[in-house]
């Protein structure tokens, strides 16, 4: 965990970790690819510190931004929806504090920063063509 990141952040960290290890632990991963489950951890934990809202963050299933990639986005939702309730068991403190943050409003989308040239108005471009004529 890095500490550069704030509480909120860290907190939710410590949540997709823990569900992870619960859903690991009833289905391990495949004999073919056993780090399977060490990946998708690196993955969340890498958009969560990349999270655009920071500390500010929504709960990610209300979130304008969805920065995951589709295939491992419907994976962690099929994780989080087995694991979610029992949370409460293995991790009650954890768990209430996830629903508690999902109950906040979603931030507004950002806008997206433009990187393409704008294009020219009409009056900055007759003002040019005025110039060349005045050679």
């Amino acid at each position: 965990m890095s500490s550069s990141s704030g509480k909120r952040i860290q907190r939710e960290i410590r949540t997709i970790q823990a569900m992870l290890t619960l859903y690991e632990r009833t289905f391990p991963a495949p004999a073919d690819d056993a780090d399977y489950y060490a990946r998708l951890r690196d993955y969340a934990l890498n958009r969560l510190q990349k999270c655009y809202y920071g500390e500010n963050k929504p709960a990610c299933k209300q979130c304008p931004i969805h920065c995951y990639q589709p295939a491992k986005r419907e994976t962690i939702k099929v994780i989080m929806r087995w694991a979610g309730p029992r949370m409460l068991l293995y991790h009650p403190i954890l768990a209430i504090r996830h629903l508690l943050d999902g109950r906040k409003p979603a931030p507004a989308a950002p806008q997206r920063p433009r990187t393409g040239k704008r294009p020219e108005s009409p009056a900055s471009l007759s003002d040019n063509s005025a110039k060349e004529k005045g050679r």
